[in-house]
């Protein structure tokens, strides 16, 4: 039952703009909840080595939450990918250029990787999933919350090459949360 009201939540929400509850966090702790949510740790998960690399433990302005529940689905959609054996690794930094801090974070996986036609057309639409029991909402709604927070979610993917997922966030930015509600007002 609590899995078909999970299931009703994500499909009800598909289309609107998340509200951010924006709060400064350690990039830390958001790569901590990411892998408890798609229920793994760093090492090895039964056959599954993952990596985390995080090269500063910066504050940054963000909805923890949001963020922690993207990186949660590109973990969950990679673990889910190599059916057990593999590897996974998350990488987070920060670049900064022009005096704008950039949170950067990669999730990397060795799965089978995806059709460049698929990258291409259907990736982050909805209801299109190359996993035969996948909704096809999950990557939409990432890039939905990435947008929000004024980002970008990109990725690069080969058949039998694995995927990986790069995330682009403002860092520091607390304009960025009104520019994107005053963005996602002007389109209701």
């Amino acid at each position: 039952m609590q899995n078909l009201k999970q299931l009703m939540t994500q499909v009800s929400g598909v289309g609107r703009p998340p509200v951010l509850q924006p709060a400064e966090v350690k990039v830390q702790r958001v790569l901590a909840e990411s892998l408890g949510a798609a229920g793994l740790t760093e090492g090895d998960n039964r056959g599954l080595q993952v990596t985390v690399e995080c090269r500063e433990d910066a504050a940054v302005h963000l909805d923890p939450g949001l963020i922690a529940r993207v990186l949660g689905n590109l973990l969950t959609n990679a673990r889910e990918a190599m059916q057990g054996t593999g590897r996974i690794e998350l990488k987070a930094g920060i670049e900064s250029e022009d005096h704008e801090r950039t949170l950067v974070l990669r999730v990397r996986d060795s799965g089978p990787g995806m059709p460049e036609e698929f990258l291409r057309t259907a990736l982050f639409r909805p209801f299109a999933s190359t996993k035969r029991s996948g909704l096809g909402i999950g990557l939409m709604q990432c890039k939905t919350i990435v947008e929000a927070h004024g980002g970008t979610i990109r990725a690069e993917s080969a058949v039998g090459k694995g995927t990986c997922f790069e995330v682009r966030l403002p860092a520091s930015a607390r304009s960025t949360f009104e520019e994107a509600r005053a963005e996602a007002r002007g389109r209701d």
